[in-house]
């Protein structure tokens, strides 16, 4: 005897098409006319319709590849006092952190103690560092015997550093060649994380986020390809590190769309069967309150679900306030506990496979991050883009269509500017100073979208 499993849970129903929906939509509206005002022109600029059925589905569908069910969390702490930081990181893994990153601000420091009772071979730890990368390789090659089974990363961000601050390039790249060669056998460590939070908070749009990644990636590879490296250990040790904002579906389908056209790059780079590459979310800062700061916890877990629904394999959530506390780490760390012991978002691997309307608007965010990546491709790609003022540019008149949103209320940031705590003062307005690398060329900065709109 054998048994069949049908393709949908509904096969007994006769389908409806999208016109007899759309019928349906005019008569109940009384209005013939209805369905071509039921759309939501997103402030990324993309036409999203009310409703979606299996004709707007892409052909075949959208596969998303990833290696496994759910995310880790990854909790971030602020490791300039080393023993503090240690002490805070060991009380986080008891209480349900799964990783750490380490962040640093300065030189000299004391790796014995950061790490001190973590075992990298059970938590994996990330070192988020813009300088002295050579003391930590040296750490690693001298106090572990074998690398191969480490687990972490390092987020060192050249490029970042040079497009938000100015920092030189100079060397880091032979840097970045030099982790990659150290690690090359540990398979649970990323040589490169690329950021793409940066961009987010300083105003790009989704399709833009999106086309700014693929070309850092693409920068980056050609790079440490030219250093010897082969695009295959490329593709496996590079993480993407992508901001999640509080559009609930639009951020779900960029992350989908970012699997799918980072495979689209692995093949022009000859590596059709490469392994995904993981992708790190974040919290965003782009939309954070300081005003009526308990709404950024509600903030942070539509942020949260977008981003273990869209796919990311771990996840970081920030603090609701400026305050890194131990109250404010736990309420974090809590929320991504939740979405994994009481939402159970982490039982399946494509969360959102045959949603028609998510596949339909991954499939549109996809074409609009590819054409503008397109478009940075031949500037010459993104550093010499940016060279000439055209990320910039774009980045700014994106951000200026979103403050103009906020200002009308059309986007709105609750507690913020629409149903404020009359007890509460209003954020006091400044405006970013414009800044410069050395040769004159305007960096970006990252403004929250609160801030902006006040000055």
């Amino acid at each position: 005897m054998t048994t069949s499993t049908p393709t949908s849970l509904f096969s007994e129903f006769s389908a409806q098409s999208k016109a007899q929906w759309e019928a349906q939509v005019a008569k109940d509206l009384k209005n013939p006319e209805a369905v071509q005002g039921l759309v939501w022109n997103s402030p990324d600029g993309l036409v999203v319709p009310s409703f979606a059925t299996p004709e707007d589905r892409p052909q075949g569908g959208v596969f998303v590849p990833k290696s496994s069910k759910g995310w880790q969390f990854r909790e971030c702490i602020l490791a300039d006092n080393q023993a503090q930081a240690n002490t805070e990181a060991l009380a986080a893994i008891e209480k349900g952190a799964q990783e750490i990153t380490f962040v640093l601000s300065g030189k000299n420091a004391d790796y014995q103690t950061l790490f001190k009772k973590i075992n990298l071979k059970e938590t994996p730890v990330t070192v988020a560092l813009s300088e002295d990368f050579g003391a930590l390789l040296s750490f690693l090659e001298k106090n572990n015997a074998t690398l191969t089974p480490l687990k972490g990363g390092f987020a060192f961000d050249p490029i970042k550093e040079y497009l938000t601050k100015g920092t030189p390039l100079a060397a880091c790249f032979e840097q970045l060649a030099a982790a990659f060669t150290l690690m090359k056998d540990s398979a649970h460590w990323s040589g490169l994380q690329v950021s793409s939070s940066y961009f987010q908070a300083a105003g790009a749009s989704v399709p833009q986020q999106v086309g700014l990644t693929l070309a850092a990636v693409v920068e980056y590879w050609n790079k440490l390809s030219d250093k010897g490296l082969d695009i295959k250990t490329l593709s496996a040790k590079t993480e993407l590190e992508v901001g999640v904002g509080t559009h609930y579906f639009m951020e779900i389908a960029k992350l989908r769309a970012l699997r799918l056209l980072l495979s689209k790059v692995n093949a022009a780079f000859g590596n059709e069967a490469a392994a995904p590459s993981a992708i790190h979310a974040t919290t965003a800062s782009y939309t954070l309150a300081t005003t009526d700061p308990d709404t950024n916890m509600l903030r942070h877990t539509t942020e949260a679900m977008s981003a273990t629904i869209g796919g990311a394999d771990s996840l970081s959530i920030a603090p609701h306030t400026s305050d890194y506390s131990p109250f404010t780490s736990r309420i974090a760390r809590n929320i991504s506990t939740l979405l994994r012991e009481e939402s159970y978002l982490d039982r399946v691997t494509d969360a959102s496979s045959g949603s028609y309307y998510i596949e339909n608007l991954t499939d549109e965010v996809a074409k609009a991050g590819w054409e503008f990546f397109q478009a940075i491709e031949a500037k010459g790609g993104l550093l010499a883009a940016f060279e000439t003022g055209f990320v910039q540019e774009s980045v700014a008149e994106n951000h200026a269509k979103h403050v103009a949103l906020w200002k009308e209320k059309k986007w709105v940031l609750v507690g913020v500017n629409k149903y404020l705590n009359p007890k509460e003062a209003a954020p006091e307005a400044h405006e970013a100073a414009a800044q410069t690398t050395a040769s004159g060329v305007r960096l970006l900065t990252p403004v929250p979208l609160y801030e902006a709109a006040q000055s």
